[in-house]
Formats: C-alpha cells, structure tokens, sequence
C-alpha cells in the first residue's frame, strides 16, 4: 500500500495548512479511505519539520522550519480529537465491527434486543468507524448549531 498526500489551503480559521493523505492498493486510489486533517502553525511546521529530516535535511534548515512556527498553536484547545488511526488500526477496527455488527443481527434475530436497539448500537459503532478512519467529529453538529 502507498499514499497520496496533498497540502492544500486551509478551510478552517487559524489552520495553516490542509492535509489530505488518501491510501492507493495497486495503484488505485482508495478514495472512500481519505483523511483529511487541519493543521495549526506550529503542528504545520512540525510536519515539515518532520519530512526534511525524513528526506536527509541537515539540522540547521530543520531549526529553521521550526523557527517559522509560534511555540503553541492558538487555537489547539479548538481542534477536534481526532483518531490519527493507522492503515493497520482502520483495518483491524473495520474486522471487529463487522464481527459486532454480526453478533447485533444475530442477537435481534434471537429475539434478545429489539429492532431501536439493534438500530442504535449499529449506528454508534458506524460512527465509531467513521471517526476512527477520520470521516466523524463528535460534536460537529452542535458546533455547526452555535455557530
């Protein structure tokens, strides 16, 4: 497996940067797979920071990356958790859900849990997986309600 990243403009006020990473299997993109991610000054700068050195950079221009970034981003406390799950975690929590999702049907099929709940913990657990594969933000909602 290999990825696409792009940096684009950011969408969010006070991000400095917008990062989608999308996995490729066989050279094809796995576009229902993406993630995207907002990112402050200072984690933008970490980043590079972070890829220099990956590609050889020698410390002097790595300082100066960090250099361009404030100590703190302003808005952190902002950001929405996130997952930041591997390839290898979405996989695993992909296998388990669909074991969970299994056990749900099997169990309404019994006649141990009625049809709302067997329909609330599918939905839980789907917004379980999206949040880990980065596709869910808790609270988004409500922030998009106040706002």
């Amino acid at each position: 497996m290999s990825f696409i990243i792009d940096i684009q403009k950011p969408t969010r006020p006070g991000a400095a940067a917008r990062i989608v990473i999308t996995p490729k299997l066989e050279g094809k993109a796995l576009t229902d797979q993406k993630t995207t991610r907002e990112l402050g000054p200072k984690a933008t700068a970490d980043r590079a920071a972070e890829l220099v050195h990956l590609l050889g950079a020698g410390d002097d221009l790595i300082d100066q990356i960090r250099a361009l970034a404030p100590t703190t981003d302003v808005d952190d406390e902002d950001e929405p958790i996130r997952a930041n799950a591997t390839q290898v975690e979405i996989e695993a929590v992909e296998a388990m859900v669909e074991r969970w999702s299994a056990a749900v049907g099997q169990a309404y099929r019994q006649g141990l849990i009625a049809g709302n709940t067997a329909a609330t913990y599918r939905q839980h657990v789907t917004n379980f997986r999206s949040f880990v594969r980065g596709e869910f933000e808790p609270g988004a909602r409500g922030r998009r309600a106040a706002s």
